[in-house]
């Protein structure tokens, strides 16, 4: 799937919003001004993969379901649509009916009928009834989180969205494991697997006493970056969803991440946030200019605000280098912050 437009509304800070998507789409701006909450809305279409209710409170931020609401307005329903290369039509809505919130996600395919692939209830607090359809959905929201226990064991591609296959994975794609245990062996340590316990660690390898670390006590860049790798390196043809990928990360891991990004023939689309050039430039210089969409999120009025930099635009951005975090008013109007 490759989504070619994307339309929210009355989500959180984004009243009306209409993109035109490209393979890479990256949201630079400021802090507080919406990048995250664009996500949530495209990552909605992730929900079929969580087995219960208790999910949406970890995929979109919010105390009160009205929160969920552009102005906690639950008058005016929530909706995200998003139209791919075929015309097909992937609608998430949340609507206020009769007392309780009502959530429904479609999919129209080209000349068929339209399937429900979730509907859910939910009271002021947390969902109350919840039906998702199984299946491969192509839109896939990924956010790392600290795991010890690693205990899904199924699945080709990456589990949404924190990975809680990754130790099958690593058992099942020689590629994979590989790639991971040479990381820790270039730092004189070894991946261990341990499936009886649903558990990863890292053993040292060099001569006398054996000793054995828990997974969660590597440090965060190595795994904030075999988490997106095997985010990256598992999935073809899906969407694919990273909120500040570069987050605690040693910079040349930063940029090794994009550039696997930039060059990656597998089919998938990327809608990405970032705060970081290291990561911004590497897709600037190294993807075809033509599947690259930089869009520039802004804050006015108490609505985000979402700008295309064209051109002439992304020229001056690759001219900026790296201050281009710095120079964000050379690409808005005035009042846009």
């Amino acid at each position: 799937m490759m989504i070619k437009k994307l339309a929210v509304k009355n989500f959180k800070s984004i009243k009306d919003v209409a993109l035109d998507c490209r393979r890479i789409n990256v949201f630079i701006g400021e802090p507080n001004v919406g990048k995250s909450n664009l996500l949530e809305a495209l990552g909605l279409f992730s929900l079929p993969y969580f087995g219960d209710g208790t999910a949406f409170s970890r995929l979109i931020r919010f105390e009160n379901f009205a929160n969920v609401f552009r102005d906690a307005d639950v008058g005016s329903p929530v909706s995200v649509t998003a139209e791919d290369e075929r015309k097909a039509r992937h609608d998430f809505s949340i609507a206020m009916e009769n007392g309780h919130y009502n959530g429904v996600y479609k999919i129209e395919p080209v000349a068929s009928e339209a399937p429900v692939v979730l509907r859910f209830t939910a009271n002021a607090d947390s969902i109350t009834t919840w039906s998702p359809t199984t299946g491969r959905y192509p839109v896939r929201y990924y956010r790392f989180e600290p795991r010890g226990v690693f205990d899904k064991k199924d699945g080709d591609f990456l589990a949404p969205f924190s990975g809680a296959n990754l130790l099958f994975l690593m058992q099942t794609n020689p590629e994979l494991h590989a790639l991971a245990d040479g990381l820790f062996q270039s730092r004189g340590f070894r991946l261990v697997l341990r499936p009886h316990e649903n558990k990863i660690e890292v053993q040292n390898a060099g001569e006398g006493r054996i000793v054995q670390f828990p997974y969660s006590s590597v440090s965060d860049t190595l795994k904030r970056y075999i988490f997106h790798l095997a985010a990256l390196r598992t999935n073809r043809d899906a969407v694919l969803i990273f909120e500040e990928p570069e987050s605690h990360a040693f910079p040349f891991y930063t940029k090794q991440l994009a550039e696997e990004m930039a060059l990656d023939a597998r089919g998938n689309q990327f809608f990405v946030s970032t705060h970081n050039p290291y990561f911004l430039l590497p897709l600037v210089y190294k993807a075809p200019r033509e599947e690259l969409a930089v869009f520039l999120t802004s804050m006015s009025g108490h609505e985000t605000r979402v700008v295309r930099l064209d051109d002439a635009q992304m020229r001056k951005l690759a001219e900026l280098d790296a201050d281009v975090f710095f120079n964000f008013d050379r690409f808005l109007g005035s009042g846009e912050r």
